[in-house]
């Protein structure tokens, strides 16, 4: 893009901003509009505007209209995210809910490993194909209109008494106490896991960028395998132990990271985190989800994922500070002491009798 289009890389980084801007921005709102108008209706039309702006983009060559474009697409992808947690949510509950967070959560997984090999291999035959991509959502559209059987918010209240009980059901401490784990295992993800590891793996393994990325997908697909099992295990243990168990894997894997000098080793250490992730992010959701009324489900969804994105966004920045300081060895220690320190919260302050 940078070459056919005559821009600089740094401006080829607007192409992120201008996507994850609208989640980051206006996720209260459209949390709000989800419980308000309906969650069927406002999916529709996010599924219209994602898979209409994001495929535009193949059929235009100047850089300003596809910023403009990728503004509106990441404006669907934002409401997409919203109201998938939500709609879970709504329609499932108990041992089931357990399974389909855990489904939620592989597929995702398996999407994060997949989509950039899909991109990268559309590329080849040119650069704006991989915009061909969102056209996916254009197709998901009748199946939403016709199959999708999910309850609504039957009666909300004014304007202002909603945001009033809004804010009183979500200033809780178990709601509190879900958001929050929420950013920092994001945190963790994107500012430890993703911008580090392969400056570890090219370092100190020498590594090509394919094999990176090889390595990287065993983390997704071991995070989605366990996820997808996650009602089985759920009936063994409870919400609260499988949590600690997320990161008690957190901290043991950063903690020995930086002393790995084994490639067998490493890849143990990375399934390790796989099966961290795979474990406390379906958990959490499910258990914010679960103590989240149906008529402000949206809402709490759209704060939750304004931590995610507060946890990707700060988590660079601030290991970015470590890294220049102190050097590769502290961005995997400061994830360790952070991951022991919220183990320690979550022993204190996640309700004992959490299963479901």
């Amino acid at each position: 893009m940078s070459k056919e289009l005559g821009i600089s890389n740094n401006q080829i980084g607007l192409m992120i901003t201008v996507f994850t801007l609208p989640g980051a921005v206006l996720a209260p709102l459209l949390g709000m509009v989800t419980d308000r108008w309906g969650r069927k209706k406002v999916l529709l039309l996010a599924l219209v505007v994602f898979g209409v702006f994001g495929t535009a983009c193949f059929f235009v060559l100047d850089f300003t209209a596809i910023l403009v474009f990728r503004f509106f697409q990441g404006l669907g992808a934002a409401s997409m995210g919203i109201i998938n947690i939500t709609l879970i949510g709504d329609i499932f509950h108990g041992d089931e809910r357990v399974k389909v967070m855990g489904y939620n959560s592989g597929m995702l997984s398996v999407a994060t490993a997949l989509f950039p090999a899909a991109g990268g291999l559309l590329a080849t035959i040119d650069w704006y194909y991989p915009f061909l991509i969102p056209a996916l959502a254009i197709a998901a559209i009748p199946f939403v209109h016709l199959y999708l059987d999910n309850p609504e918010p039957s009666h909300q209240p004014g304007l202002i008494q909603y945001f009033r009980n809004m804010i009183r059901n979500i200033f809780t401490r178990k709601a509190i106490v879900m958001i929050l784990l929420t950013f920092v295992t994001f945190f963790l993800l994107f500012g430890v896991v993703m911008p580090y590891l392969p400056i570890l793996l090219e370092n100190q393994f020498d590594m090509s960028s394919k094999e990176i990325g090889f390595l990287v997908s065993l983390l997704a697909v071991s995070m989605a395998l366990v996820a997808s099992q996650l009602r089985r295990i759920s009936r063994v243990f409870s919400m609260k132990f499988l949590m600690a168990t997320g990161f008690v894997t957190y901290l043991a894997a950063f903690t020995a990271i930086p002393y790995i000098e084994n490639i067998y080793a490493l890849v143990a250490v990375l399934l390790l985190v796989g099966i961290g992730l795979g474990v406390s992010v379906p958990v959490i959701y499910n258990m914010l989800t679960a103590i989240a009324p149906l008529e402000y489900r949206g809402a709490f969804m759209s704060v939750n994922s304004m931590a995610n994105r507060a946890g990707q966004t700060l988590g660079p920045l601030l290991t970015g500070v470590l890294f220049s300081f102190w050097g590769l060895s502290w961005v995997f220690w400061s994830g360790a002491i952070l991951a022991a320190v919220f183990l320690v919260f979550i022993l204190s302050y996640v309700w004992p009798s959490a299963r479901s």
